[in-house]
């Protein structure tokens, strides 16, 4: 039961069943009786209304007495009304209960119906008894999925990690993700995705006192940006395989820096001086300019985009509350 709700409701959405355990009498949440009776499957309630109900959902599991014809593939059968109760539990109603079922849809109502129409009708919903394959085989439809992403959310996964900063993510190619953070101990940590799984948590010595900025111009290519320890701005770079070293591009700072790409062997770094100006620096592919005084009065990190050749658009907030925006097009 539990890998049926794991790779049906728990895949596509952000919900979690957890907790599986015995119960005690006192026990929260779902509590699930597994009698081998004449009754079909079937929950007391739907959603929330079913925690802490004894036996709030009856399963069975070995099929003598009920639908006899299960015995022959019980594994089929009991994740296929796993997922099907699983769904009460989550709070949805049968489909043959909504008040705009066709006509062709002859099956009677069966138990609480619900007070919110979440998708359009479903002829083939693992929740509707008109489906004429059974609970749909166990397998969400189209409309199951974005009817519960839109209560429970979409899907995340967890990468792990301990971090005090926002993250920063680039990609060097196609199927290819670096993704960055502030640790608890203040190093830059790192974790790939490489095509087919998830590298761990590298750490990068050095003390660093911003959100982290990254980048990437080009194929196996990513440029990383941080504050250093002094506020100045500190830049590492992946060449290939390869990572650099540490390199201090100088400048003092006090907030976390923006960074965007023109082109290939571009960078144009941005970052909140102590005056609270902007301040930018760029890379032209052989050499860094000077940081260039831009002016502006920012209460914000700034964040820079690029949307096309030669165009990057850079955005704060200003000491109004208000959002203002530069652009760069081949020149300021």
């Amino acid at each position: 039961m539990r890998n049926a709700v794991k790779y049906t409701w728990e895949f596509d959405s952000g919900v979690r069943f957890t907790g599986w355990s015995a119960c005690s009498p006192n026990s929260s949440g779902i509590r699930i009786s597994v009698a081998d009776t004449a009754d079909p499957p079937h929950v007391k309630a739907l959603g929330s209304d079913l925690n802490g109900m004894a036996k709030g959902m009856v399963l069975n599991l070995t099929f003598a007495n009920w639908s006899p014809g299960c015995a022959t593939n019980p594994q089929y059968c009991i994740e296929t009304i796993a997922v099907h109760e699983s769904g009460h539990a989550l709070g949805f109603a049968h489909e043959q209960n909504r008040p705009d079922r066709p006509s062709t849809c002859t099956q009677s109502a069966q138990g609480a119906s619900g007070d919110w129409l979440v998708t359009p009708w479903d002829a083939n919903p693992v929740m509707n008894g008109c489906n004429p394959t059974w609970n749909n085989g166990g397998v969400l439809s189209r409309y199951d999925v974005s009817g519960v992403q839109s209560v429970y959310g979409v899907p995340w996964d967890s990468l792990g990690g301990g971090f005090t900063s926002a993250p920063a993510v680039a990609s060097r190619g196609v199927n290819r993700l670096d993704v960055f953070g502030r640790g608890l101990d203040n190093q830059l940590y790192h974790r790939e995705w490489d095509g087919t799984g998830w590298i761990g948590w590298t750490p990068h010595a050095g003390i660093i006192t911003s959100d982290p900025a990254a980048v990437s111009w080009g194929p196996d290519r990513v440029d990383v940006f941080v504050l250093g320890a002094d506020g100045s701005m500190m830049h590492w770079a992946r060449v290939g395989t390869a990572w650099t070293t540490w390199e201090s591009l100088g400048g003092g700072f006090t907030a976390s820096p923006a960074v965007a790409s023109r082109g290939m062997y571009q960078l144009d770094v941005f970052g909140r001086g102590r005056d609270n100006a902007l301040w930018m620096k760029s890379w032209n592919g052989a050499t860094w300019t000077d940081w260039k005084w831009l002016g502006g009065e920012l209460t914000s990190a700034p964040e820079a985009k690029r949307w096309g050749a030669g165009r990057i658009d850079v955005v704060y907030r200003a000491p109004d509350n208000s959002f203002r925006r530069s652009v760069f097009n081949n020149g300021w």
